[in-house]
């Protein structure tokens, strides 16, 4: 429950979201979107159109942050969304 982020085992960019749901319910519907070529988000997105690959929860799946109030969580996707941006333009340019 709260923020997690996703990374992709081939390029390794990674995307936020939020559940209110187990994160293993969480991976496991994005696996399914993927595996039936019916991406519901921008990671699953990136996966299928792209040919990249996504790897085991424990390589893919990190939890950022415990919330389960939908305006906090939608505070905190913003701001871990920033951060990570951030941090690949930072490590991208140096």
């Amino acid at each position: 429950m709260g923020q997690y982020s996703l990374t992709c085992t081939t390029s390794h960019l990674n995307y936020v979201g939020q559940t209110c749901q187990r994160l293993k319910q969480r991976f496991s519907e994005h696996t399914r979107y993927i595996q039936y070529k019916n991406p519901q988000s921008s990671y699953d997105k990136h996966i299928a159109q792209d040919a990249n690959e996504f790897g085991p929860i424990q390589n893919t799946v990190t939890l950022l942050c415990l919330a389960c109030k939908e305006r906090l969580m939608d505070i905190l996707e913003q701001f871990l969304r920033n951060i990570t941006v951030n941090i690949h333009t930072f490590f991208r340019e140096n």
